[in-house]
C-alpha cells in the first residue's frame, strides 16, 4: 500500500515538473529533453506510439508532438482526440533521442516549435 502511494506521489510530482517546465517555453522544453532518460522501455513505448499513428493514418507526428508541448491537455484532446500525457511523454523521449543522435533535426524541431508557439 505504501509503495503504491509512493509511486502515485512520484508520478504526480513528475507531471507537475513537466507541466511547469512546459509553461517556461522553449527553455523548459529543452531542459526536459536534456533530462529525459530514454531507456529501453521509453524507446519501446515511442516505437509503439509511432506504430499506432501509422495504424490510424496520422502522418504528421511532429505536429502532434509540437501541439502537445504547446497546448494544455484539454485543448490538445479537443483538437486531436488523443491523450496529451502520452503524446508529451513520447515527444520528450523523441526529442531526447534526436538531441543525442541527430542534433540538426533536433534543432529544426525546436525552431519549428518556437515559430509555431511564438516562443522565445
Amino acid at each position: 500500500m505504501l509503495e503504491s502511494l509512493d509511486r502515485t506521489a512520484a508520478h504526480t510530482m513528475e507531471w507537475a515538473i513537466i507541466e511547469g517546465k512546459l509553461k517556461l517555453g522553449i527553455g523548459g522544453v529543452e531542459w526536459l529533453a536534456i533530462h529525459v532518460n530514454p531507456d529501453e522501455l521509453r524507446k519501446k513505448h515511442l516505437s509503439n506510439w509511432f506504430g499506432f499513428l501509422a495504424d490510424v493514418e496520422r502522418k504528421n507526428s511532429d505536429e502532434l508532438m509540437q501541439d502537445a508541448l504547446l497546448m494544455d491537455s484539454d485543448s490538445f484532446y479537443s483538437r486531436h482526440a488523443l491523450n496529451w500525457w502520452i503524446v508529451v511523454k513520447n515527444a520528450l523521449t523523441y526529442l531526447s533521442l534526436l538531441r543525442q543522435r541527430d542534433y540538426n533535426r533536433y534543432s529544426d524541431f525546436i525552431r519549428e516549435l518556437q515559430l509555431k508557439g511564438g516562443m522565445s
